[in-house]
């Protein structure tokens, strides 16, 4: 079960955003020891938002991702052989701009720069070994209110 602090401070033209969460993930019985395991993972982000002009607003927020606490690096998982280090951690900062054109349409748009792939879905990667620890992402994003 996870646990999850959230603070948030709105000023007129700004707000400042913290989470930070904590869970706990235990599996075992297996006779394959990669498939047991008992791990304490952590993330957390701290989020700055300025609001200029009538419907226009920046952000810039740091996400930080740990799979197992006492392997922040991943370096015990990859010497084990169960995969790249990079696989167990993602560290990224994000840039973003949200246009609001009116209350029912916003439009906004991110980048992104990540270290480490720990946010990947295993669905979409199936071979972590595969994976670049430094990569990128442009995100655009359209909303409607109905």
């Amino acid at each position: 079960m996870p646990w999850v602090l959230s603070l948030q401070y709105n000023a007129e033209h700004w707000s400042l955003t913290g989470e930070y969460a904590i869970r706990s993930s235990r599996l075992e019985g297996f006779d394959n020891p990669f498939l047991n395991f008992d791990v304490t993972g952590e993330s957390w982000y701290i989020q700055y938002a300025r609001r200029f002009h009538d419907n226009w607003q920046w952000l810039v927020r740091y996400d930080s991702l740990t799979s197992n606490r006492d392997d922040r690096d991943g370096e015990a998982y990859a010497a084990s052989g169960a995969g790249p280090a990079h696989s167990q951690f993602a560290d990224d900062i994000t840039l973003g701009l949200q246009w609001s054109v009116n209350p029912r349409l916003m439009l906004a748009a991110e980048y992104r720069h990540v270290d480490g792939t720990d946010w990947l879905p295993i669905q979409d990667n199936p071979d972590p070994s595969e994976t670049e620890r430094r990569w990128n992402m442009l995100l655009f994003q359209l909303s409607l209110r109905f």
